[in-house]
């Protein structure tokens, strides 16, 4: 999860300053404009962080069971 996150500013840094800004602190508004205006940039980390949610829940349903 984390990993993607900071994979995701990365790819909007490289963008411009302006989208790193409002990622960062904009981040539920700015995220799903970046991914799609910048798609090629964005499937990346977005793919990581989805993966790194799944191992997150599975995880926490094994630990705490239902």
């Amino acid at each position: 999860m984390f990993v993607g996150y900071v994979m995701f500013l990365v790819a909007a840094k490289e963008v411009s300053l302006s989208w790193f800004f409002a990622c960062l602190f904009l981040g539920c508004i700015a995220w799903p404009f970046f991914c799609i205006a910048h798609f090629s940039r964005a499937w990346k980390p977005l793919a990581i962080s989805f993966v790194g949610n799944i191992l997150a829940a599975i995880g926490c349903e094994i630990l705490f069971g239902p």
